[in-house]
Order: structure tokens, then sequence, then C-alpha cells
């Protein structure tokens, strides 16, 4: 696996891959989009964390992407730091 910064720019890549496996939990469209709207992933929040620098994603080099020349996207960590 290949860890590294989450960028700005795999944002449509994320919701992409949750999508997919939302798919696979929640089988009635319009149930998916409803669930869609609560999600840590919608873009909303996306475009928010992922310029901080703190969310990082893994990727499987041996498998080949559509997004990313880097190898397909097999999970990712968005943080939410709580400051004090």
């Amino acid at each position: 696996l290949y860890l590294r910064v989450l960028q700005a720019s795999e944002i449509d890549e994320v919701i992409d891959f949750e999508q997919r496996k939302l798919k696979d939990v929640i089988p009635n469209e319009m149930e998916r989009e409803i669930a869609s709207w609560n999600a840590r992933w919608r873009k909303e929040s996306l475009n928010h964390y992922l310029p901080m620098g703190w969310s990082f994603v893994a990727r499987d080099r041996s498998q080949q992407s559509p997004w990313s020349d880097e190898g397909l996207m097999v999970g990712y960590f968005l943080a939410q730091p709580l400051l004090f």
C-alpha cells in the first residue's frame, strides 16, 4: 500500500469510492441519495477538511485506477481535529 496526504483534487474520487460502497449496502437509489446527505464524505465537508492536510489516502499500486496513476484507492482517513 502507498499512503500519503489526501489532496483536494481527489474529492471526486472519494465521493465515487463512497458511492460504490454505499451501493452494496443500500440497493435503492433514492435511499442512497438520502443517506449521502448526512455523510462525512459529502462534498462540502471534503472541501473544508482536505485542504488542511490532515487527511490521508491508501492506494494499492498493483491495481489500476481510472482516477490516478498512483493506483486504486482502497481507503482513506478524514481527520477533523478538535482545537483547544
